[in-house]
């Protein structure tokens, strides 16, 4: 009678745990800070060309819409643990899992075109609409 209020009160649990370290991973704390960095760095050490050779089409592509792969990525995360019938907290673990691989993958192949930047970085460039109330 009480399995699917357990199996719920268990995806929520897990859930929220999920939002508690997404909060921390995105904070300005000196600890999440140093995890950011370390993650970037470790990054870079995986897809950054050593030869100097310009990204590829794909690599240019990914990482100027990487913004909206990334929310698209999490949106179709949101809708599937919506939608799910019964979700369980095995189902929030794969689903959160299997959403942060596809961002892994965003991020490691938009790598390359972030570092071959030498000018105007465009994670750093302000939107056109800013410039104008300069």
């Amino acid at each position: 009678m009480l399995v699917p209020l357990r199996t719920m009160l268990r995806a929520v649990f897990v859930m929220a745990v999920v939002i508690a370290l997404v909060g921390y991973l995105t904070g300005s704390s000196g600890s999440a800070v140093a995890v950011r960095g370390a993650c970037a760095k470790a990054l870079d050490a995986l897809r950054v060309p050593k030869d100097g050779r310009a990204p590829y089409p794909i690599e240019s592509t990914v990482a100027r819409f990487r913004i909206p792969l990334r929310v698209l990525i999490i949106a179709i995360a949101v809708t599937t643990l919506v939608f799910w019938p019964n979700p369980s907290g095995v189902v929030v673990v794969v689903v959160v899992l299997v959403a942060v691989v596809a961002l892994l993958v965003v991020e490691l192949v938009a790598r390359p075109a972030i570092s071959s930047l030498t000018g105007e970085d465009f994670r750093s460039a302000p939107e056109p609409h800013l410039n104008a109330q300069r």
